[in-house]
């Protein structure tokens, strides 16, 4: 599993613990899922398609946590029948490899370059979902 501390976001830090810890929550909860639809995404992007299985069975979700944790993840499905579509089972073959067939990694390498994305994708979510929360809090209408 991978952890990651962000560092250097005061004033994103500072307006969010202004707000009522329901939005907090919300908000970084929002967050969690941006980083992890993202990596989603480059992992898809770095996937072999042969057919596209195994692209479109890559995932991402929220995950229960410890009260005070908020977690996503990304993942390959594996469950269902193997000829729904709907099940990548053969994944590990792809991103490890065999003794007959060379790796190709997809996942890990999406998962390693996050850290050079983090910043950028936190800085194209934050400031429109706390734009949005506070909206919701002063009773404004949608944009």
């Amino acid at each position: 599993m991978i952890e990651v501390k962000l560092r250097g976001f005061e004033e994103a830090r500072r307006a969010l613990r202004a707000m009522p810890e329901r939005i907090q929550k919300n908000v970084m909860r929002g967050a969690t899922a941006a980083i992890a639809k993202d990596t989603r995404d480059d992992a898809r992007a770095r996937a072999p398609v042969d057919e596209g299985n195994l692209r479109d069975n890559i995932v991402h979700g929220r995950r229960r946590g410890r009260p005070g944790q908020i977690k996503a993840s990304v993942s390959v499905r594996t469950e269902g029948k193997a000829d729904s579509g709907k099940n990548a089972f053969y994944w590990r073959f792809v991103e490890y490899g065999t003794q007959k067939m060379a790796k190709i990694p997809f996942l890990r390498p999406a998962f390693d370059a996050l850290a050079t994305r983090l910043s950028a994708v936190l800085q194209r979510y934050l400031p429109a979902r706390v734009e949005k929360e506070l909206r919701k809090l002063a009773g404004m209408p949608k944009r």
